[in-house]
């Protein structure tokens, strides 16, 4: 009987915590209250990891969508707050354009409209980060918002068409051509689209016999050298 008192006692001290929360705040599992925007952002704002479970997405990332897309072409769709929203297309600029290429490890970009990918696969459109980038930026979520949303729909996203792919050293290199921050590899998601930044990645297994086969090797000699002794 205790036990169960102390049981409805924690439950409701955390739906009270819960309940507390705004319609603009994201509700921990541990009871505390945090900006919806704080979700999924690669960060424990919760300090449960909570807000870190179950991501479509992360914020600030970029997929290229629409018909004909690829790794390099196609309809732009931003990250936010765990949703991909498309891009509206009314100011999209050159400027905007490289910085999406850049992000996405290209060197040079085109910007494109409508015309050639078709209209946006989501009817989440993003108005405030488009036409604000100057074309120095790494990331397009990192861009100045634009000064007023704009009005737009899903038939008029921004699309980009990127060049050659461009790597420099300080990054890792995908086998399908993209670079990313070395950050993100083998950090558990697939980054790099082809998941070839979570290939080879020893460390996560538990396994002694997969963490290396030299290291296994090691292992072995010394355990056959010590049964020998």
């Amino acid at each position: 009987m205790k036990l169960q008192l102390i049981t409805w006692f924690l439950v409701c001290l955390i739906s009270g915590s819960q309940a507390r929360c705004t319609s603009n705040q994201f509700a921990c599992s541990n009871g505390n209250c945090i900006p919806s925007s704080y979700q999924c952002d690669r960060y424990s704002d919760c300090g449960d990891n909570s807000d870190e479970v179950g991501c479509v997405c992360y914020v600030g990332d970029i997929r290229l969508t629409g018909t004909g897309s690829s790794v390099s072409r196609g309809n732009v769709e931003l990250c936010i707050v765990n949703t991909f929203n498309a891009i509206c297309g009314n100011v999209w600029s050159s400027n905007d354009a490289k910085v999406v290429c850049r992000q996405l490890g290209f060197n040079s970009s085109n910007a494109t409209t409508t015309s050639q990918f078709g209209a946006a696969t989501t009817t989440n459109i993003w108005t405030r980060v488009a036409g604000g980038c100057n074309g120095t930026e790494s990331y397009l979520y990192s861009c100045p918002a634009y000064p007023v949303a704009v009005s737009c729909t899903s038939a008029n996203p921004a699309a980009v068409i990127c060049s050659s792919p461009y790597c420099p050293s300080s990054k890792f290199q995908c086998s399908n051509g993209l670079c990313i921050d070395t950050l993100y590899v083998c950090d558990g998601y697939n980054d790099c689209r082809d998941n070839s930044d979570e290939t080879n990645c020893y460390f996560y297994s538990t396994n002694p016999t997969s963490i290396s086969p030299s290291l296994a090797t090691i292992t072995n000699s010394i355990s056959s050298s010590v049964a020998a002794a």
